[in-house]
């Protein structure tokens, strides 16, 4: 059936700044199964996915600065055409 590569960026949302780090996992949203899993470089992770995947939705691990975020859900087919983004990492605010 082949493969195709799924891409993700993370990204701070004003006015948060930085570039976050950790852990994007490409997976089913429906079924939660673990497609693939791929560490972040400069904020964007990529990894192959199978071309039979269906549905995947890209889930960013978090960091000490930037929480847990999930992407829109996407077919495989789509990913191959565009990348996937996470839209809602936001900066940490640290208490004191």
């Amino acid at each position: 059936l082949g493969t195709g590569a799924a891409s993700a960026r993370v990204s701070a949302l004003a006015p948060g700044a930085g570039t976050p780090t950790g852990t994007v996992r490409f997976i089913n949203p429906l079924t939660g199964a673990l497609l693939a899993s791929a560490p972040l470089a400069n904020g964007a992770a990529t990894e192959v996915l199978p071309r039979d995947a269906g549905l995947v939705a890209a889930v960013y691990s978090g960091d000490d600065g930037f929480v847990e975020s999930v992407s829109e859900t996407a077919s495989a087919l789509a990913v191959w055409a565009r990348k996937l983004r996470t839209s809602s990492a936001r900066r940490r605010r640290k208490t004191w």
